[in-house]
C-alpha cells in the first residue's frame, strides 16, 4: 500500500474542498501556487518510486 486510509481520506477532503471553485475557475492558483503543487507531486512521485523500487518502470 502506497499510503495510509487516513492520508487518502485526507487527500479526498482536499479535493472535496477545492473541486468547485476548480471548475468554475474561481480558484485560479497563483504561479506559487502552482509551482508548490508541482514540487510536491514531483515528492511524492519520487519517494513512491523510491519506496517501491520500480524506477525501471517510470517513463517519465
Amino acid at each position: 500500500m502506497f499510503y495510509d486510509d487516513a492520508f487518502g481520506e485526507e487527500l479526498t477532503e482536499l479535493w472535496n474542498r477545492n473541486r468547485t471553485k476548480t471548475y468554475y475557475r474561481l480558484g485560479i492558483a497563483t504561479k506559487e501556487q502552482a509551482e508548490a503543487m508541482y514540487r510536491l507531486a514531483d515528492d511524492i512521485h519520487r519517494h513512491l518510486i523510491e519506496m517501491t523500487r520500480m524506477s525501471h518502470e517510470c517513463i517519465c
